[in-house]
């Protein structure tokens, strides 16, 4: 008695294509999930640095977002220096009362 040979069984080409594109997708979004993580630790070290080179300040009579912006003697434009205080406090608008405790920015290099 002779043996045939089982038939060889071949995926269809649809599944062999599926597989190769869930691959490929695999492979982007890992390396997008890469690419996001070190962008990530790379500004939690912006994020550190720029924590440590601040203060305390508790608003007196007259001081307004930008006379503290512009004492807090760092370079450039004093609109920079505002925002990052309003950043900095979760400050919407303008608006600071007399005896707020405002976190600042400083220039490290002017301590």
């Amino acid at each position: 008695m002779t043996r045939t040979p089982a038939p060889v069984r071949r995926t269809p080409r649809a599944v062999r294509i599926r597989g190769r594109v869930m691959i490929f997708g695999a492979s982007i979004l890992t390396i997008i999930g890469i690419v996001i993580a070190s962008g990530q630790l790379a500004g939690a070290s912006d994020i550190a640095q720029s924590a440590s080179a601040t203060e305390m300040v508790t608003v007196q009579a007259g001081d307004s977002l930008w006379s503290l912006a512009t004492k807090a003697v760092l370079t450039g434009d004093p609109r920079d220096t505002v925002q990052r205080i309003r950043e900095l406090n979760g400050i919407e608008g303008s608006v600071i009362a007399i005896g707020d405790r405002l976190v600042v920015p400083v220039d490290p290099s002017a301590r």
